[in-house]
């Protein structure tokens, strides 16, 4: 039996992620703000499961989750950095004793600290997997970290999203004996954006994306594959038709998608931070 993590596994993606896997002899441990719902949610899946609060703005509630873990469990064998939030608000946060934009910290240093905390009860697993969440939005940027600090902006999200492919590939780097991927679902009609964007642009984007958007269980399948498979480190999965919006996952390579001078960049703020 596999110890399967999901974060933000009780709506949405993540919930299709741990459906999918309740299904497969796996424990299931879903790590999510909202434990009520989370709760009532892990009630609907077969087999195995349990519902740990998670606050990824939070490093208090992120050692919280880890101490709670070694607890109960001597390895975890996936972990599934799968929540995220969009929110053109300006919201900023105190994250390792810096002030940052709520979604650059949800989306990317709180599943940063997280998969580092995560480190030793990966490496007890035979098999240790860690998949990051991704989107066609963060496809071939250029990181920008002055976007994440300064005034509000709706690139804060693209940006964690490419940071996520370079979360993917230091990772990679960093542990040789795990397989450190990527994912992205293409056009998913999840709840991601209700609740952030106000008046006439909700209904709008609401609209098109009850129309064009494809079901939150086609957007897990990427995410499924992933899981599933085994694949070399730093492949990147997601829909193979029109630009990557649509359809059943294919396998690609991240370096495909980032700029190589972008990943040292990257991995030196990440050390500053950290002083």
């Amino acid at each position: 039996m596999r110890n399967i993590i999901v974060t933000g596994g009780n709506r949405g993606l993540g919930y299709e992620i741990a459906k999918t896997f309740a299904n497969q002899n796996n424990h299931i441990i879903i790590a999510c703000r909202d434990v009520e719902h989370g709760t009532y949610m892990a009630k609907k899946l077969p087999g195995s499961s349990e519902v740990i609060a998670l606050d990824l703005c939070s490093e208090q509630s992120i050692y919280s989750f880890t101490k709670q873990l070694a607890e109960r469990h001597s390895k975890i064998d996936v972990l599934m950095n799968n929540a995220g939030i969009f929110d053109n608000s300006g919201q900023k946060v105190t994250f390792m004793k810096q002030s940052f934009s709520n979604v650059w910290v949800t989306n990317t240093l709180g599943p940063y600290l997280l998969t580092k905390q995560m480190t030793p009860l990966l490496n007890k697993s035979t098999n240790p997997k860690c998949v990051f969440m991704s989107s066609v939005v963060g496809h071939h940027k250029r990181l920008n970290l002055k976007i994440i600090t300064e005034q509000p902006s709706i690139e804060v999200y693209s940006q964690s999203k490419y940071a996520d492919l370079l979360l993917t590939e230091l990772f990679a780097k960093e542990h040789p004996s795990w397989q450190v991927l990527a994912a992205h679902p293409g056009y998913s009609n999840t709840a991601i954006f209700d609740g952030r964007i106000s008046g006439w642009k909700k209904q709008v984007i609401r609209q098109m994306t009850n129309v064009f958007g494809q079901s939150p269980k086609k957007g897990a399948q990427s995410a499924i594959l992933a899981i599933n498979e085994d694949f070399s480190s730093g492949s990147y999965i997601g829909p193979k038709y029109l630009k990557e919006l649509y359809g059943a996952p294919r396998i690609q390579h991240i370096q495909k998608y980032y700029h190589p001078e972008d990943l040292a960049i990257f991995s030196h703020f990440l050390t500053e931070i950290q002083k």
